[in-house]
């Protein structure tokens, strides 16, 4: 099945979001099956322009992972916690691959997201330099199994906290 996830596109669009990649590739290897994921990626423009910089401090992301070959009934039960793990390790990488450093992971328990899933949440804190200036960075990413797997995440710098923070799990906890 080739499924992408769904966003909530108003949200995004009244929140200034822009998508800035739509992708398909091979995210880990589970030995018995390949895990394709198909991500939109999007980022805050309006952040990026304020802050002086060309890179993206704040962004969102929402992917739907397929597995190849397809898993047998009842697999996806047996394999949750390491596809969850498995998530947590290419979030932390990607965040590394956009500058973030000293990066400290932390699991947060579930969050429920629209559809009624329970999803697994993760929080992770790093630095990233913009402007030759330090920020504090926050990253969250969601797991859960809802028609298959699903994960949602993003980051945003620690300046405007509050509002990011609550924005960022507003459009997870809507991603289907």
């Amino acid at each position: 099945m080739e499924r992408w996830p769904t966003v909530p596109e108003r949200a995004l669009d009244d929140g200034g979001w822009e998508r800035a990649d739509r992708s398909t590739e091979t995210v880990f290897d589970l030995g018995v099956a390949s895990v394709v994921g198909r991500t939109l990626l999007y980022e805050d423009p309006a952040l990026r322009e304020r802050l002086g910089t060309g890179e993206t401090t704040r962004f969102f992301f929402a992917t739907a992972l397929d597995f190849r070959p397809t898993l047998p009934p009842g697999a996806e039960g047996v394999i949750e916690s390491t596809v969850a793990n498995e998530a947590a390790d290419s979030f932390a990488a990607d965040l590394r691959d956009r500058g973030f450093a000293g990066l400290r992971r932390r699991r947060q328990g579930t969050l429920r997201v629209d559809s009624g899933a329970r999803a697994r949440l993760s929080n992770v804190r790093a630095t990233c330099e913009v402007g030759g200036e330090q920020l504090d960075v926050t990253g969250w990413l969601a797991v859960w199994r809802d028609d298959g797997f699903l994960l949602a995440g993003g980051a945003y710098p620690e300046v405007g906290e509050e509002e990011y923070r609550e924005e960022l799990l507003s459009l997870i906890r809507a991603v289907e």
